[in-house]
């Protein structure tokens, strides 16, 4: 394959066009229709969501309760959870999808890719 390529993140980009008051994260974190906002697991300080416009199969992001886009700005108990949660994920994406790897990143900021600088 030469190029990656995902027709439907379509819906995606044309989001960025449309006003939102708050990040869909937060709103997903305070809705209880996890089914809904496509989110699988919930802990104590983040949860785990499946992204909406995934380039892959198993994209899932892990995100804090609290909004920030700083690591900085979260607490030791909302960075265990983070990398409790992770780990939980990866063992549930091994035994679904069997990969032979795992890509696990953070973009911190706009530069870095972050499509929302906002929020981890």
């Amino acid at each position: 394959m030469k190029f990656l390529y995902a027709p439907w993140r379509m819906a995606y980009i044309r989001k960025f066009s449309e006003k939102s008051s708050e990040c869909f994260l937060c709103k997903a974190s305070k809705d209880q229709r996890d089914d809904v906002n496509l989110v699988v697991h919930r802990g104590n300080r983040c949860f785990v969501i499946l992204n909406r416009y995934p380039y892959n199969n198993g994209h899932i992001m892990v995100a804090p309760y609290k909004h920030t886009g700083k690591i900085s700005d979260l607490d030791d108990g909302e960075l265990m959870e983070m990398m409790q949660l992770l780990k939980l994920s990866i063992e549930v994406l091994e035994k679904e999808y069997r990969p032979d790897g795992f890509n696990v990143g953070l973009n911190l900021g706009r530069a870095a890719g972050a499509g929302l600088e906002d929020h981890l």
